[in-house]
């Protein structure tokens, strides 16, 4: 009798594989693995029905859930394929989170330090040792554990060292919230405790819980908000324990009763309360953030935890020696793969192709545009290469695009954005030159709102986004967000589009204008639209979600009318502009109604993405 499983596993990490190959082994069973793109199949046979109904049983309770893994399946067949079997060309060894075995060995022997080669999980041994004010605790790491849940429980912040570096854990008092300046995520302490913070979906829940332990924005319950009144946010970053320091003091947690507690980046100061150990962490990454769209689309914003070190073949497809360089990124090829690795962890030779993501020019290196990368990583993730494809590339950071790309006529910036305003004087006095009726908008509006000319926009470089800078102007005119800084009140506008629960939100009118060769927003009816609404009284929740919702729906019909004059297979979508849910679910729900939608696989949809889509072009042998 033969199986066959299969399963669709959309990442490039050999998590799977292993798990399976290691699982075929300990069970001395016969298997045949084939790798077919996406696709990994394995063929087991047994003259014992019962002996694979018991592996299938097993590898079903050994193989954690990934947000990668899109669909599994088991048939029997009549006999193995004539198909060479699968062989890993890189050893990639992702740095992740930990997968059920060491799980269980963690918990049996209360050691979080384990190398394991199946899911890449890895902390060389070393001992721990807890600071508690003069009291110093070692060797012994059950009472360790079982004291920092007692202090958690009582009101301390601990700093903690995980294989990702310190962070600071405790309970969320109306104390500690005060003292999280950087941000917080709620830690839960199992799944059950997961629906206990948030309202999470089926969906959603399937992700905290998965493989990866991502990070997921979602709509907290009305147990939390009457348990914290003093947090005002309706929506939290939710995540479960991807570190077994983390989960052996979510272990003690559970014993004492306490559901979730928040975990919050590293203050860099001393702390009376510490948990350290002495091994030496070769890297440090950052968590997952992803959006569940629907049961079968997940989309990675950002992160690289459990993605790096990156490596995927090129099939001889892309010449070897090519470097790109990012703020944080390096990608590289030889002669039979793709790598990805944060920039510490590359050393660029001389005498080979390099190309920045940078402004200005130089004799040593290729200048390449941002979005250029994220959309040809979207098409050669998923194989557009030989499509008519739409890229919408809208960043918080970098500039932002509508593009085209075909076969026959190549690489096409089809629409760009601009803003060059530096402050609401200027936007003032541009609005009133365009006619009379703007000029009474804007009399009307100081009058009811007051003179806000002396605010100067304060720019940084993670606010390079045209649309993002939008909306943040549009925020600090309406006085939806109390200041100057362009970033801050974007995001403004996007957290309070979240919070936003209604129907319909109002039509903010992104109506383009020709300049010179090309088609561009036109900056000022955009923001004299929104005055509009603002005068007439609209609270700030639905003129955020009206901003957002009405620029999904702007994509959307540019998307259609492309189609109009080209014919379209499909459109993708990148850029850290839709971390903002409101705006990926909307123009996800409007595009794909009409077209064939596709997003990076497991890389995120921003940074990680730009190197790896810029080696692709013009790079073909």
């Amino acid at each position: 009798m033969i199986l066959k499983f299969t399963f669709e596993y959309i990442s490039e990490s050999q998590l799977i594989y292993k798990i399976i190959s290691r699982v075929l082994k300990e069970n001395t069973l016969e298997g045949k693995i084939i790798k077919n793109g996406d696709s990994l199949s394995l063929y087991v046979s047994s003259q014992s029905e019962k002996k694979l109904i018991e592996f299938a049983d097993l590898l079903s309770r050994e193989l954690p859930h990934s947000v990668f893994l899109k669909n599994s399946s088991v048939v029997v067949v009549e006999e193995y394929p004539n198909d060479v079997s699968y062989e890993p060309t890189t050893n990639s060894k992702p740095k992740s989170s930990f997968c059920p075995q060491c799980l269980k060995k963690s918990i049996l022997s209360y050691n979080p330090f384990i190398q394991c080669e199946s899911c890449g999980y890895d902390i060389p041994e070393a001992s721990l040792v807890l600071k508690n004010f003069a009291k110093t605790i070692e060797n012994d790491n059950k009472k360790i554990f079982e004291n920092i849940a007692f202090v958690i429980k009582n009101g301390a912040i601990v700093k903690v060292k995980t294989m990702n570096g310190f962070v600071l854990l405790g309970m969320l008092t109306e104390n500690n919230y005060k003292k999280l300046t950087n941000g917080f995520t709620v830690l839960c302490v199992d799944l059950a405790s997961v629906y206990k913070a948030c309202d999470a979906s089926e969906a959603q829940a399937l992700a905290i819980g998965s493989f990866e332990k991502p990070i997921i924005r979602t709509f907290v319950t009305m147990g939390f908000r009457e348990q914290h009144p003093y947090i005002k946010d309706i929506n939290i970053d939710i995540k479960m324990s991807d570190d077994l320091i983390l989960e052996l003091i979510c272990q003690e947690l559970k014993r004492v009763q306490i559901d979730y507690i928040f975990i919050a980046p590293d203050d860099f100061d001393e702390h009376p309360i510490e948990l350290n150990f002495d091994a030496k962490l070769e890297y440090i990454t950052s968590p997952l953030h992803v959006s569940i769209l629907n049961n079968k689309m997940n989309v990675v914003l950002k992160g690289d935890r459990g993605i790096l070190p990156y490596a995927s073949k090129t099939y001889g497809k892309i010449k070897p020696q090519l470097y790109a360089k990012t703020d944080l990124y390096t990608s590289y090829t030889d002669e039979s793969n793709i790598y990805i690795l944060n920039n510490e962890s590359v050393w660029v030779p001389n005498n080979v192709v390099l190309f920045k993501l940078q402004e200005e020019n130089d004799t040593n290196s290729i200048v390449f545009k941002a979005c250029h990368g994220a959309f040809y990583s979207v098409m050669y993730q998923n194989n557009l290469e030989k499509n008519t494809s739409i890229g919408l590339y809208c960043s918080k950071k970098y500039s932002n695009k509508i593009m085209i790309n075909s076969p026959k006529f190549g690489l096409i910036d089809y629409m760009s954005f601009s803003f060059e305003f530096n402050s609401v004087k200027e936007i003032f006095e541009a609005i009133q030159k365009e006619s009379k009726v703007a000029s009474t908008l804007i009399k009307n509006f100081k009058d009811q709102y007051g003179p806000k000319e002396d605010i100067v926009f304060k720019k940084s470089q993670e606010c390079g986004g045209e649309i993002f800078a939008i909306w943040g102007a549009i925020a600090i005119i309406l006085g939806i967000y109390e200041g100057n800084d362009l970033c801050e009140a974007g995001q403004k506008v996007i957290n309070l589009a979240q919070d936003f629960r209604g129907g319909k939100g109002p039509r903010i009118d992104y109506k383009t204008k020709a300049m010179s060769t090309r088609e561009v927003i036109d900056v000022l009816w955009t923001i004299r639209t929104a005055m509009s609404f603002k005068l007439t009284d609209m609270d700030d929740l639905t003129l955020c979600y009206g901003i957002v919702e009405s620029f999904a729906e702007f994509l959307s019909k540019q998307v259609d009318h492309i189609s109009l004059e080209y014919d379209i297979d499909s459109v993708c979508i990148a850029g850290s502009l839709f971390e903002s849910f409101k705006l990926l679910e909307h123009s996800y729900v409007n595009i794909s109604k009409n077209h064939n939608m596709y997003f990076n696989k497991e890389l995120p949809i921003d940074e990680v993405n730009l190197g790896f889509g810029i080696i692709h072009i013009d790079t073909q042998k």
